[in-house]
């Protein structure tokens, strides 16, 4: 089993409620000032291993023990802003590059992808 969560809690909350629920292994990316990071915690049944990480995304090839097969999983927890977005579209991008499995991503992609999924506050710009 794996958990991901975009948070703005420090490590050291985070491993508090991590021990609760009784999760072996984790990977976090603190958050910086009032923006928030990704937070991963897996099961020792999955082999899992981080070839990347950022604030706003680790990228992991995964297997399950006793399973031949592997791929690659991005977890994503992209930025709200527009300007930082165009950002890590680009890091998303180079990290598909230098892919060699089966990938899946993830995540929040803080996108709305049509009007139906919006509720309250501003319109959309759809460009």
């Amino acid at each position: 089993m794996v958990f991901l969560m975009d948070t703005k809690n420090k490590a050291l909350k985070l491993e508090r409620i991590r021990r609760r629920c009784q999760f072996s292994n984790r990977i976090y990316a603190n958050p910086v000032g009032a923006s928030g990071s990704v937070a991963l915690w897996w099961m020792d049944s999955v082999s899992l291993d981080v070839r990347f990480r950022s604030k706003n995304l680790i990228r992991c090839t995964v297997g399950n023990v006793g399973v031949d097969s592997v791929w690659t999983v991005s977890f994503i927890y992209a930025p709200p802003s527009r300007s930082d977005r165009k950002e890590f579209w680009k890091l998303l991008i180079n990290q598909a590059r230098s892919n060699y499995y089966l990938w899946q991503c993830v995540g929040d992609f803080n996108q709305v992808g049509s009007m139906w999924e919006k509720q309250g506050g501003l319109v959309c710009n759809r460009s």
